[in-house]
């Protein structure tokens, strides 16, 4: 739900003005982890989600319009792991999990500009997988466990994309450059096509990504489709992802396309129910999931999810599990 912070004054002769929201969630539970072979296997009660959002919107008139956003959260994903031998705040987990120092982080910021020309945006954010738009199943669980499954994986991305919009079809052009946020010099730079489509029950989209080294990292220019569709049969919704393989990448199992699929069932107006799976050559995650919404805001979670990958040169057929349970609020 959007809360209207502020609607600011007259900016130019023309009237436009500017207007704030304010979005955000909150959620507490128990959660744990375990696994075959990671030094961190912790359970126990945590702030598992504490996130603000900011965004702000000014019509420039002439049927221009600007947006900016930025996102805030508690460094929460994971339990507090203590510290390193130097004070500082421990390094990320082993399965993936980052350890909670309770400060304020920035997660994402945009700002554009859109007018009947289309959409100019910049983000600085985490890049994403088209084949988690197949996971609908009510999943709420750390992303940040699956980063090492060779199936999924996310980092840090500054992006501009230039955008259109034709009825129910999107289109986009981005080029984007990974590394630390904000990073002078990227380890890769990636050409992304875009194509989606929405329309009542059905939603699907297609991306061709083209990965060139930047920098001092040097690598053989890659081509990797993604793809994903989704739709509402009103007894379930069902999502199927596909991934195509990065054969010049150097994760083990890279050379495979991986496979999404996910369906989530609405027992009752407030219960529902499902499972996500996805698969690359022989690594797998899957995940099972109830959520209970007491409102439209507040909703009672409980979720499991396994992360199986069984050629890793460090650590061969190793697996995690992770599990929680949570209250969450919106606003």
């Amino acid at each position: 739900m959007k809360k209207t912070l502020v609607a600011l004054a007259v900016l130019t002769a023309t009237s436009a003005f500017a207007q704030v929201t304010l979005t955000g969630v909150v959620r507490a539970g128990y959660q744990k982890t375990n696994s075959t072979d990671f030094t961190e296997n912790q359970s126990g009660l945590a702030l598992t989600d504490a996130t603000v959002n900011f965004a702000a919107t000014e019509d420039l008139g002439s049927g221009l319009k600007a947006s900016a956003g930025i996102t805030l959260d508690q460094n929460s994903s994971a339990f507090p792991a203590g510290s390193a031998p130097n004070g500082t705040a421990a390094a990320l987990n082993t399965n993936g999990s980052r350890a909670s120092t309770g400060s304020i982080n920035r997660r994402n910021t945009f700002v554009q500009v859109q007018g009947d020309f289309g959409l100019v945006r910049f983000d600085q954010t985490r890049s994403t997988d088209l084949i988690t738009r197949a996971w609908v199943a009510p999943s709420n669980l750390d992303q940040g466990i699956y980063d090492g499954s060779n199936i999924v994986a996310r980092a840090g991305i500054d992006a501009l994309t230039y955008g259109l919009a034709f009825g129910p079809v999107t289109a986009s052009l981005q080029y984007v450059e990974t590394g630390a946020d904000g990073i002078t010099t990227p380890n890769v730079n990636v050409t992304v096509l875009n194509l989606g489509y929405a329309d009542g029950p059905l939603a699907a989209g297609f991306s061709i990504k083209s990965s060139a080294g930047a920098g001092t990292t040097t690598f053989a220019r890659t081509i990797n489709n993604e793809a994903f569709v989704t739709y509402d049969f009103g007894v379930a919704r069902v999502g199927l992802g596909w991934d195509g393989a990065m054969a010049a990448a150097s994760s083990a199992n890279a050379d495979a396309s991986a496979l999404a699929f996910g369906i989530a069932f609405p027992v009752t107006s407030a219960l529902t129910v499902g499972a996500n799976y996805a698969s690359r050559d022989v690594n797998t995650t899957s995940e099972f999931a109830a959520n209970y919404a007491l409102s439209k805001r507040t909703v009672f979670n409980a979720s499991y999810g396994r992360q199986s990958a069984k050629e890793v040169s460090t650590a061969p057929n190793r697996t995690a599990d992770q599990f929680r349970i949570s209250l969450a609020h919106n606003f």
